[in-house]
């Protein structure tokens, strides 16, 4: 029988592991966009986007995908039937690894955007959401460097997980912390 270690799983990604590709986030683009409201798509992308700046995770913001790189990619853009589904089949093909932040997308329809989706998950790319995202790269509460940041990040722009946030400091105080410590 294995034995429980607290370690980090080898398929959980890290801020220096993966480069972050966010394709298309033009605004003339998302009034078209009907498969998520604008301004949850819009704090979705935000909520991405500042989560690799706190982790330095290497970013490619494009209306192509025309830069190279190695290892894992994470894909977030509009819309998801095009500027999803070509690049994240392509680096399937090629060999890669790829993410797909599903609620950092968007299409011209849920029809749309499912099909995408579906698509590409069962080409093998590993769909998941913002908050996972950001979750994700900071792992573990006692990560205290990062802990102020990815909690203000959550509050602006992580919705309902963000005003729990709010909540937990306003019930139990301003020393509260998820890692059991004052932060």
């Amino acid at each position: 029988m294995p034995t429980a270690k607290p370690v980090p799983g080898k398929m959980l990604l890290s801020p220096t592991d993966h480069t972050l590709i966010m394709i298309d986030f033009q605004s003339q683009m998302a009034f078209a966009t009907k498969s998520i409201d604008p301004v949850m798509l819009r704090n979705n992308a935000a909520l991405v986007a500042n989560a690799a700046r706190i982790f330095n995770v290497s970013v490619i913001p494009t209306t192509v995908a025309e830069k190279t790189f190695s290892g894992p990619m994470v894909l977030a853009g509009l819309w998801t039937s095009v500027c999803i589904v070509g690049p994240a089949l392509s680096a399937l093909d090629q060999g890669f690894e790829v993410y797909v932040i599903a609620d950092a997308c968007g299409d011209v329809s849920d029809e749309a955007h499912d099909r995408a989706i579906e698509r590409v998950v069962q080409a093998g790319a590993r769909p998941m959401t913002s908050v996972q995202y950001l979750l994700e790269l900071q792992r573990d509460w006692a990560r205290t460097e990062t802990y102020d940041a990815v909690t203000g990040l959550a509050k602006t722009f992580g919705g309902a997980y963000g005003l729990g946030i709010i909540y937990a400091k306003t019930m139990l105080g301003p020393h509260a912390s998820e890692a059991g410590k004052a932060a």
